[in-house]
């Protein structure tokens, strides 16, 4: 007698394990910084917005005692501007750089690939919980939601090792999952 193997075992989807997944995340953020070094950074240069310069912690220290001392109602901006730090400036610097890593993960992940550079090296896909591929909307949604796994001290990434579809907080909040290809 010839042994079948069940039809429902062949067809179950196969999903991503936390270290691909990790991986996968660690080849992303190389790749972000990359571009926003050599493309984005140069960009805001010439466009008169630049992060400060590394400063000396204790002559900081020194300065912004000193202006406490001699103005407790100083505020946070004053203070900044005696770092050399331009808030505004560093807020839309912060902004742009957060927009283009959404943008990234968003566009990668609904587009036809399915997934990021690093998704993609480690053969794996972002998939709705049928399997199909997600709009920009749920991609935008899902990436956003990482913000709630890292909060709660990297949880919310670590549930991924441990749940039934290996799904991660923002995952199962976005109601998507990761497959292997």
């Amino acid at each position: 007698m010839e042994h079948t193997p069940d039809e429902s075992l062949t067809t179950m989807p196969h999903y991503a394990q936390f270290w691909q997944r990790a991986f996968a995340y660690i080849f992303d953020w190389i790749v972000i910084n990359i571009f926003n070094s050599l493309v984005i950074l140069p960009v805001l240069k010439i466009a008169n917005l630049t992060l400060p310069p590394p400063i000396d912690i204790a002559t900081a220290q020194k300065k912004v005692n000193t202006a406490i001392l001699n103005n407790p109602n100083i505020s946070f901006s004053e203070i900044m501007a005696l770092v050399g730090v331009n808030v505004p400036n560093y807020l839309t610097i912060i902004l742009i750089l957060a927009g283009i890593n959404c943008l990234y993960y968003a566009q990668m992940e609904a587009s036809p690939l399915q997934g990021t550079l690093g998704k993609m090296m480690m053969g794996l896909k972002v998939a709705d919980m049928q399997g199909n591929r997600i709009s920009f909307l749920k991609a935008l949604t899902r990436h956003l939601a990482k913000f709630l796994s890292f909060i709660t001290f990297g949880i919310g990434y670590i549930m991924a090792a441990f749940t039934e579809h290996k799904q991660a907080l923002h995952d199962k909040l976005a109601e998507c999952t990761v497959l292997k290809k």
